[in-house]
């Protein structure tokens, strides 16, 4: 079978032009999130305040919620992202996401050494390719949220184990397979990564995902030998003292955490957890979305690996197959599902998509060349998509010079993809492609996200207080709004922030003075006029999920009564009541 690529392209590792490659795409892709100029999502909110709030106080255990213990996840990206800006010198929303871009790219360069060294060189570039460029791996690496952290430690681990099954000397790993024996530094490495998933987002997800493609190669290998290298003390102890150390930490702080935790994990698979009920086939939508643009090439590169996975027990074949489907047949079968689940199960699916993608390229390379000419080319690709952008272009979000420069960029695209194709010239074809995706996922950030995004205009309203508000002077802000409106809140604000678990809380008496700047929504408005007189400084435009205007997040100014008595407050707020899953503490009601 003649193709352009030389005998180089099947060695069994990358080079180091490779890597470069991966980690400039990467880079390019992933750190436009640090420029492109999009505000911190209502999520992203959790984890640089409370990562800056552990930073300021220093507290290295629980990570905080305006000094409350917010509880839900262990704080590991805290603690990356923390070491980050730290050597940055400044936590500012370009900064915080600089450690999920690091993420990412350790993620991409993992997965591609991993898919070289067991289908060689060339799928192993181009699964590195395929994984940074999938719509949900780059949405998560554009943000500061926990699910790429978990990505990193999940793909570690099992990454690990692949390599001690596929590529360590077996003499090595099987000098000693006594239960009290030693193992090699792999072997440890792997005890310690399934251990850390613990620490990175949700007890027990992390783990459950990590050990899914792990155990069933193993079980359905049928190899006792295999399963006796990982039935060992020493490391079954590692991984047990990694694992719990937070959780034990935090409960010995914090006891009542145990709600909260029980609550989160049994009610997602229990459905009581309401909010993420989906119905069983989700993940079979959502995927291919998550995979985009290359959900064709995964199913066509999973029905390549099947018939060898079928067949052969020891097989990386089977091994990548089962990684695949495992953790998503299994997560199915919960109540709770979301999209950002598929995050940690994004890497298999990409060399199987890497797979698919040198089927068809091969097949494309054999065709007559009619059907490989930069004119086919443009009258499949380029004209349809000029068609497209004549008729729907002045709707498409962006600069008034965008649809002339698509025009343009399209068919010289579709001439490039033409010319490699009927050269035989897969590094220009996929050049070409990945300029076409990378130049939309920009597009996209910068253009179509931006409208969409329910939190401009309370970024807007967030900058506009900094400016009212004299320097130094603290803004009280009402935490019951919504548990992760408030961290949003609160990193915009820096430290003029101060958190009020409720407005109940105004009259505690360890709040020193009586005139104050208060966010809270309008619709609170009539309870403050009860116990102050109050002045609206500024108002958002438009809240994130208004259903009316009173909703909006606004700036008061308040002068409290001084006839109000005022009251104890409660010692503690528990890490149910921090994330609002439980009413509480209140005090004595003055509305």
């Amino acid at each position: 079978m003649q193709t352009t690529l030389d005998d180089s392209w099947n060695e069994r590792r990358l080079r180091r032009s490779d890597v470069a490659v991966l980690v400039l795409t990467s880079a390019l892709l992933f750190g436009y999130s640090l420029f492109g100029g999009r505000p911190l999502t209502m999520h992203e909110g959790v984890l640089p305040q409370s990562a800056r709030e552990m930073w300021q106080e220093g507290e290295w255990i629980i990570p905080l919620s305006g000094g409350r213990p917010w509880l839900e996840r262990p704080p590991l990206p805290q603690w990356i992202t923390i070491g980050v800006t730290s050597l940055v010198g400044t936590w500012d929303v370009w900064s915080v996401r600089i450690a999920p871009v690091l993420m990412g790219m350790a993620v991409v360069v993992m997965m591609a050494h991993l898919a070289a060294g067991c289908f060689g060189r060339s799928v192993g570039l181009l699964s590195g390719l395929l994984l940074a460029t999938s719509f949900e791996f780059t949405n998560y690496a554009w943000l500061a949220e926990e699910d790429i952290f978990l990505c990193a430690v999940v793909t570690g681990a099992v990454s690990l184990f692949a390599y001690i099954e596929f590529f360590q000397a077996r003499g090595e790993v099987e000098s000693d397979l006594r239960f009290f024996g030693s193992r090699p530094w792999s072997v440890w490495g792997l005890f310690a990564l399934v251990g850390m998933t613990n620490l990175a987002k949700g007890l027990v997800f992390g783990m459950v995902m990590a050990l899914l493609p792990i155990v069933g190669f193993l079980l359905l290998s049928g190899d006792l030998g295999r399963i006796r290298r990982y039935l060992w003390c020493w490391g079954g102890l590692l991984t047990i003292a990694i694992s719990v150390a937070w959780p034990i930490a935090a409960w010995f702080r914090h006891p009542d955490v145990l709600d909260l935790w029980t609550f989160d994990l049994f009610g997602r698979l229990s459905g009581n957890y309401t909010a993420i009920n989906e119905p069983w086939w989700y993940y079979l939508e959502a995927l291919p979305v998550a995979l985009l643009p290359w959900p064709l090439f995964a199913l066509l590169g999973l029905g390549v690996l099947s018939g060898k996975g079928l067949r052969e027990r020891f097989s990386p074949e089977r091994f990548f197959v089962l990684w695949a489907i495992l953790p998503i047949f299994v997560f199915s079968l919960a109540s709770g599902k979301h999209h950002h689940y598929l995050v940690q199960c994004l890497a298999p699916w990409s060399v199987l998509g890497a797979i698919g993608l040198k089927r068809v390229g091969e097949w494309i390379f054999e065709a007559p060349q009619w059907v490989r000419s930069p004119v086919a080319a443009l009258l499949a690709l380029g004209l349809p998509a000029a068609i497209a952008i004549g008729i729907w272009g002045e709707h498409l979000a962006g600069p008034s010079w965008l649809p002339t420069a698509l025009l343009v960029g399209f068919p010289v695209l579709a001439l490039c993809l033409g010319w490699s194709l009927r050269t035989r010239d897969g590094v220009l074809a996929m050049t070409t492609i990945l300029t076409g995706v990378i130049a939309s996922y920009m597009w996209v950030y910068t253009c179509e996200l931006p409208p969409r995004d329910q939190c401009q205009d309370d970024t807007a309203f967030l900058q506009q207080v900094n400016d009212v508000v004299p320097e130094g002077t603290p803004v009280l802000v009402n935490a019951d709004l919504n548990s992760m409106d408030a961290f949003r809140i609160h990193f915009y604000l820096n430290h003029q922030a101060r958190c009020l678990h409720n407005l109940s809380f105004l009259l505690d008496e360890r709040l020193e003075g009586d005139d104050f700047y208060l966010i809270t929504r309008r619709r609170d408005a009539k309870k403050l006029t009860r116990i102050a007189t109050i002045e609206t400084i500024e108002e958002s435009c438009r809240s994130r999920r208004e259903s009316c205007p009173s909703d909006r997040l606004t700036l008061f100014r308040i002068h409290l009564d001084r006839s109000l008595p005022r009251l104890p407050g409660p010692t503690r707020v528990s890490p149910m009541q921090a994330m609002g899953r439980e009413k509480g503490p209140v005090l004595p009601n003055p509305f």
